[in-house]
């Protein structure tokens, strides 16, 4: 389903041709295409079944594109129906000589100009493409059928590496590795030989937020380039094999195909992850919240898309009380979201996002369109449930306010004047507004020490040791010392981020792993503020609003259900009110598994204090 908020279609008997749906047999519509040659007119019928009842039918994914012009094909029973261009292409490249094929083809099976209806029709989506026979996935692009590339994709999927490669594993960290093999396969080849499969890569049909979802739902997929088909594991295996490379072979390489893959979350997860099993099987152990965060780089139409396209990856429990309205505005809908969470995931690290944008018109505690994850833990299902202390938040009936339990635990005593925001700062000016606040804390130190300051390297390694449920990545503290080297004696320290990193790479030292954990440095070192606190602490603040910045007057609190620090500002025309500025990184509360701070209150509670002795209720605004 590439864009059911947008109506593209209608048909010249008015209302007869879509009779309502029921719900209660979960029936939806099928499109017969019927059988023709080339040029042939497109006709068919649209007949209503019940899911229920187990239909075989085929799923058609693609992009809807320009509505114009449009192309009228007549349907049995004397309908007619306005269709757009690509759907009127791909009919025509999907149609078979002799027999019909039954489709499912959003803009026909679902009445686009009624929201009631896409609203009990788009929770069916997860069904629709689990149960398909196939989902055929339509790109209006050409390419040669006889490509030498073609012909080789087979034997990257086919071979027994990739046969031993797959069998799943309890362990991502293992996962990983076994993955790198994949690397080997295609020595013989470089990517100019593959570019004819890649061009297809960097199709926008896999910018689309729904096409995404389609795919890991999807349990047997063929793709239709025009009308070259190609097997789906053969395409997407090539897709992993490009992100693996980019990531861990030609990280700086700006000609890199990987660079141009797209920005979701579907994909990564496609190759053996454990992860997808539970998502097919209505068990995901992923919040909706952390889908809709990753679709950020990803199309919509329309806003409340953002939440729509990912149902169908959400846990069936978590969701069954939100209802699907167009009708309601985007803040609505993801303050339903959040109270949908509350129940079910029972955390507030829904909190830990950072924003690109001024997001007045929302809550300050509000996930929002334009606010991207801080880090890739975001709420890691239950297995990672912190303590309530018996209180629970509570969203107000107007969804503008929070109430939490929460504990303040330092004041914020100095922040860099020198505030991190971009690649192209220079790397010695990051590094440095981190020592400048250690010098706060420390001012009897000398400079060339706070480069090496091992409180320096327990800050800048948090990224990758909590929340993920593996090791930290090997060679992280390494590349974290190498940076801190480089600052210390001056050499590429006046480089920008991205110059610096290719000068480091080409060093002696600049193995894989050095340059992948660079990669995954820098990115936090160029969107965080450095703070030293009253009590003696250093740490970094991911700032919710990037116009907002820490100030001495903020304040550092421990809130249940979170499992990092947040910085606060209280409200002065309403004591007990806080507007959230951002999450704060300190040593002390980061740990593997995320859950310092939840042991924190549990400490307090086992020294037989009372949760009312040491915690109060406030308001986040």
């Amino acid at each position: 389903m590439s864009d059911p908020a947008t109506p593209n279609q209608t048909s010249t008997e008015g209302s007869s041709l879509y009779q309502p749906l029921n719900r209660e047999t979960n029936e939806i519509r099928i499109f017969d295409l019927s059988p023709g040659k080339a040029g042939d007119p497109i006709t068919g019928r649209l007949r209503v079944v019940s899911l229920n009842r187990k239909p075989r039918f085929d799923a058609l994914s693609y992009v809807w594109g320009a509505p114009e012009p449009q192309t009228v094909i007549t349907l049995r029973g004397g309908h007619s129906v306005s269709i757009g261009p690509n759907l009127h292409l791909a009919l025509s490249d999907l149609r078979r000589r002799w027999r019909p094929l039954k489709l499912w083809a959003d803009a026909l099976c679902i009445n686009q100009q009624d929201d009631e209806e896409k609203g009990h029709q788009v929770p069916l989506m997860s069904r629709i493409f689990r149960e398909a026979r196939m989902m055929r996935a339509w790109l209006n692009q050409e390419i040669d059928a006889k490509c030498p590339a073609l012909r080789a994709l087979r034997w990257l999927v086919e071979n027994s590496l990739y046969k031993r490669e797959v069998r799943a594993t309890p362990c991502w960290s293992n996962t990983i590795k076994r993955r790198l093999h994949m690397l080997q396969e295609v020595e013989s080849h470089d990517w100019n030989f593959w570019k004819p499969v890649t061009d297809i890569l960097e199709n926008k049909y896999w910018f689309r937020l729904w096409i995404q979802q389609e795919l890991i739902i999807s349990s047997n997929v063929r793709f239709h380039i025009r009308k070259t088909e190609i097997a789906g594991r053969h395409l997407l295996r090539l897709h992993d094999k490009l992100l693996l490379s980019w990531l861990y072979e030609s990280v700086l390489d700006a000609d890199h195909p990987g660079q141009r893959l797209p920005e979701g979350y579907t994909l990564a997860l496609l190759g053996g992850n454990q992860l997808v099993d539970g998502i097919k099987n209505f068990n995901s152990i992923i919040p909706l919240i952390f889908f809709v965060s990753k679709s950020i780089g990803l199309e919509t139409t329309k806003l409340p898309d953002l939440v729509y396209g990912c149902l169908a990856l959400a846990n069936s429990s978590e969701i069954s009380t939100l209802r699907v309205d167009y009708a309601l505005p985007i803040s609505q809908v993801y303050t339903d979201v959040i109270r949908n969470h509350l129940v079910y995931w029972k955390n507030l690290d829904f909190m830990l996002f950072s924003s690109s944008r001024d997001c007045e018109e929302y809550p300050t505690w509000l996930p929002v369109p334009d606010r991207l994850p801080d880090f890739e833990v975001v709420m890691w299902g239950k297995r990672l449930e912190l303590d309530w202390l018996g209180i629970p938040a509570s969203v107000s009936d107007d969804g503008l306010s929070l109430g939490v339990q929460a504990c303040q635990l330092d004041k914020v005593a100095h922040t860099s004047s020198f505030t991190p925001s971009a690649r192209g700062v220079p790397m010695a000016a990051d590094l440095q507004a981190v020592s400048e606040c250690y010098l706060k804390i420390h001012p009897d130190s000398m400079e060339g020490e706070v480069w090496s300051a091992e409180c320096l390297v327990d800050i800048l390694k948090w990224p990758f040791s909590i929340g993920i449920g593996y090791d930290p990545i090997e060679g992280v503290q390494k590349a974290l010392w190498g940076l801190l080297e480089v600052a210390k004696s001056g050499q590429h320290a006046e480089l920008d981020w991205d110059r610096a990193l290719e000068a480091l790479a080409r060093t002696p030292a600049a193995d894989k792993e050095f340059i992948t954990a660079l990669r995954q440095i820098v990115p936090h070192l160029c969107a965080q503020i450095p703070m030293a606190t009253h009590y003696g602490r250093l740490g970094l603040v991911g700032c919710t609003n990037p116009d907002v910045t820490p100030r001495e007057t903020d304040q550092v609190w421990l809130v249940a259900g979170c499992s990092q620090p947040v910085v606060l500002r209280e409200q002065d025309s309403s004591p007990g009110h806080f507007s959230v500025i951002g999450i704060a990184k300190f040593a002390e509360f980061i740990d593997q598994h995320n859950t310092r701070v939840t042991g924190w209150f549990q400490d307090r509670i086992s020294r037989g204090e009372a949760p009312e002795d040491f915690t109060q209720r406030i308001v986040l605004v």
